[in-house]
């Protein structure tokens, strides 16, 4: 799997504006060096596909549905990344971002929630900014850098 990314600055606004590309110019990602955490998260957050699987798979009022749950651990999956605490850790943190947003929107009299929520969410990212470094560590492609 070899990439190239293409910023696109007409569509800063919008989500999803990284288009990935192959990359004949440079030497391509050895298949097991793409496999990890960094590549899934990058693919959440910065490619539409992965911000549209986060949108159409978000927790509701009684947390996420088995089949969004589901979604997210297939592409979890895909990426390599299967350890089950780790994707514990990622749904998670998309529970807390999504609570920690509806306390925000809630107004001002909410304040309290809001700031209990956004405390829970920066743990799950914390914890998941460690499995980054963790994730890091254990890959040849790293030591390189």
């Amino acid at each position: 799997m070899d990439f190239k990314i293409n910023y696109d600055p007409t569509l800063n606004k919008e989500a999803g504006y990284v288009q990935i590309h192959p990359d004949t110019e440079h030497e391509p990602l050895r298949a097991r060096d793409a496999q990890t955490l960094l590549h899934l998260l990058f693919h959440l957050l910065y490619t539409w596909d992965g911000r549209e699987l986060m949108r159409k798979n978000k927790p509701g009022p009684g947390g996420l549905a088995p089949e969004n749950r589901n979604n997210l651990l297939a592409r979890f999956n895909a990426f390599g990344v299967t350890d089950p605490g780790l994707q514990e850790a990622l749904i998670a943190a998309h529970v807390a971002a999504e609570n920690w947003v509806n306390a925000f929107k809630a107004g001002p009299l909410q304040d309290q929630e809001r700031k209990t929520q956004e405390n829970i969410y920066l743990q799950n990212m914390a914890f998941i900014t460690w499995c980054l470094w963790e994730d890091a560590t254990t890959h040849e492609f790293s030591m390189g850098w």
